[in-house]
């Protein structure tokens, strides 16, 4: 059995008015999947972001723990706090993750709208223990068994941060120059490893955005969505639990977009 569940909240990121970003996927699948929805009382504080994901790692958990495959679909990466938290939560200790998205996400200090650029670093333990603490003390996700995967934007301090914990970086270039079947498969070779398991983030802001342009941060030099849908088709991934995030119906004039991700989602759940 697959649940899945909208995190509709884009308040914690640059465009707060993409909520409803999960509810027009909602409406384009072919087969009636199990929903439930997550919707923000206020818009861009930081009480918000706490209270939805205290919620989401609550779901996440109560699913995980029935036995089904979860899968999140958010307007943006804030959701990252609950679903992760949840999933180590299940599994009873850090989980392993391949982290496919543009940015870093390894911001500390930051607060409000930015706490899309928070959660890798929170979800190892460092920064706001409000964010931190989410599903418990402790790390969720443990940095030696984690992937970064199509990274192109990045900023110094993040970067340094990254070093200092050994964690694995696939760039967008070295995507496109090695191919994403051979990548993806290193990227699993480390995450596997985790005695607790693994998750995917994926944050579709990876991909070219001539291919996606309905995200709330694009990034020119993504790598290329046709080649990544052949190996998501190969069922060579095993995680956990499944995230995929940052639709932006606003910036998707064409419906090029929500095409994509609707084949994301029905390729993973057929």
């Amino acid at each position: 059995m697959q649940h899945f569940i909208g995190y509709c909240f884009s308040g914690a990121g640059p465009d707060i008015y993409a909520n409803h970003g999960p509810i027009v996927i909602e409406s384009q699948l072919e087969k009636d999947y199990q929903w439930d929805f997550l919707y923000p009382e206020k818009q861009d504080t930081i009480d918000n972001v706490i209270q939805l994901n205290q919620k989401l790692c609550q779901l996440t958990h109560l699913y995980l723990s029935s036995g089904a495959a979860c899968i999140v679909v958010s307007a943006d990466h804030s959701s990252a706090f609950g679903t992760w938290s949840g999933a180590s939560l299940f599994q009873k200790g850090p989980i392993g993750m391949i982290w496919i998205d543009s940015h870093l996400n390894y911001e500390i200090n930051q607060t409000k709208n930015c706490a899309y650029n928070m959660p890798v670093a929170n979800l190892m333990g460092f920064g706001d223990k409000r964010l931190a603490e989410i599903g418990g003390k402790g790390q969720k996700i443990d940095p030696r068994y984690f992937v970064y995967v199509g990274v192109r934007d990045d900023k110094e301090n993040e970067i340094q941060l990254v070093k200092d914990n050994n964690i694995k970086v696939f760039t967008a270039d070295e995507v496109n120059s090695r191919g994403i079947n051979l990548v993806m498969r290193e990227a699993i070779e480390v995450a596997e490893q985790c005695p607790f398991g693994y998750g995917v983030s994926l944050d579709i802001n990876v991909f070219d955005p001539l291919q996606m342009p309905g995200v709330s941060t694009p990034s020119y030099g993504g790598i290329d969505f046709g080649s990544f849908l052949k190996f998501w088709q190969s069922n060579q991934l095993a995680p956990i639990a499944v995230e995929i995030t940052e639709f932006n119906p606003n910036n998707d004039i064409s419906g090029q977009t929500l095409n994509h991700v609707v084949q994301l989602i029905e390729n993973w759940s057929s």
